[in-house]
């Protein structure tokens, strides 16, 4: 496991409590992984970007389970962490009331 993956991992378990949600971000970041392939991604850095943002997609929900806070501390969060503004704009965009376009695979892979 690479050290950004460790990073992300310790991020979701410093927010997400519950054993189901963590269950659902990491079969989230597979199937990215697997649709990163099928968008013909070999490169695995690029692959685990993909899995990253489906690891965190809802890593702050538990703490911030509405509309008006989900994503919007989760984004904030990421930021101040560090996290790419790609990665965070393709968490972010899997909420609709977010209106962050999906016009990049990595974002339209997250539905």
């Amino acid at each position: 496991m690479s050290e950004r993956r460790q990073r992300a991992e310790a991020l979701l378990f410093e927010f997400t409590q519950s054993e189901a949600l963590r269950k659902h971000g990491r079969a989230v970041e597979e199937a990215r992984r697997a649709y990163a392939r099928w968008y013909g991604i070999t490169a695995l850095e690029e692959i685990e970007t993909w899995g990253i943002v489906g690891l965190l997609h809802d890593f702050d929900y538990e703490q911030n389970p509405t509309e008006d806070t989900h994503l919007h501390v989760g984004g904030r969060i990421l930021r101040e962490r560090g996290y790419p503004e790609e990665v965070v704009l393709a968490i972010c965009s899997h909420a609709d009331y977010m209106n962050i376009p999906r016009d990049t695979p990595l974002r339209k892979a997250i539905l």
